[in-house]
């Protein structure tokens, strides 16, 4: 057994001596945005702070068009649970969040949240809300399930359930890039549709996600895949159509990606009338996990 133990010693310290200073394996490290911020008058910055286990633990976001900022603050209970406080200030308004979402496996099944916003300091909405998320069977996002009702806690009726505001919009993916999401916005037939196009680059970690499933602040959490796989590749461009598949809008994205895949900035074009465009740069600062 000594002979086997000292050969054992002596091969342990061959494998450690070929592997000097100047040698050691390169070992890849995952990287999170720590900020995303723009000086352009139609962009927003964000702000990103991580607990000691990589996850989303504050996220702030300014839009300098309007004087908008957001805050979001989450917690992990457990490992099935995130709650979610949030407030959107603006001049006028302010709107409050909280939401408790529920996870199978990781991934976000259901929640159960309120809303409250004042204007003027004047109460004017009160509601509780539900969501209910699908996915295929490659991970992607393909229903999220809306459902309202009036009133929060002991202000909700016996039977406000059973007359509920419901409806679904619906997310179309094809070769694991999604290309169309369906909104509904409480009615039985579509309202808004936004088609999504993209680049040839592999989204090694997305900053420019399409949509919001109910608010600002499930944005983070889209970022660390809770709704499901992200599209593989990086945004092109968004349109946006009404009802009537007439165009309403469209930002096109360029990007400026790091030696190692990671996007350093992109650029937000907003095309206007008579060829005319506006144009925002985005830096992104990156965290390793």
């Amino acid at each position: 057994m000594k002979r086997v133990t000292r050969l054992l010693s002596i091969t342990s310290l061959t494998i450690l001596a070929s592997c000097s200073s100047t040698e050691e394996p390169a070992y890849s490290v995952f990287m999170m945005p720590s900020t995303i911020t723009t000086d352009g008058a139609e962009g927003a910055s964000q702000t990103f702070e991580y607990n000691d286990y990589g996850k989303v633990a504050e996220w702030d976001s300014r839009f300098n068009a309007d004087n908008t900022h957001i805050t979001a603050s989450y917690s992990y209970p457990d490992d099935n649970t995130i709650q979610v406080t949030s407030k959107i200030t603006s001049p006028i308004t302010r709107t409050y969040w909280t939401e408790t979402i529920q996870l199978v496996n990781g991934r976000a099944s259901n929640s159960e949240g309120t809303f409250i916003q004042t204007q003027n300091n004047e109460l004017m909405i009160r509601k509780t809300y539900r969501l209910a998320f699908e996915y295929d069977p490659g991970n992607h996002l393909t229903a999220v399930r809306h459902s309202e009702v009036v009133g929060i806690g002991d202000d909700l009726a016996a039977d406000a359930w059973d007359k509920s505001w419901d409806w679904e919009d619906y997310l179309i993916w094809e070769d694991g890039n999604l290309k169309e999401y369906q909104y509904y916005h409480g009615n039985a037939i579509v309202t808004t549709i936004v088609k999504c196009d993209y680049s040839d680059y592999d989204a090694t970690y997305p900053v420019n996600l399409p949509i919001t499933i109910q608010s600002h602040h499930h944005t983070p959490l889209m970022m660390q895949g809770i709704f499901g796989s992200n599209p593989k590749k990086l945004v092109k461009s968004v349109s946006v159509f009404d009802r009537n598949n007439q165009p309403i809008s469209e930002r096109r994205y360029v990007y400026k990606l790091s030696s190692d895949k990671y996007v350093e900035s992109y650029t937000e074009i907003i095309p206007h009338y008579n060829d005319r465009h506006t144009s925002t740069l985005y830096e992104v600062t990156w965290t390793p996990k």
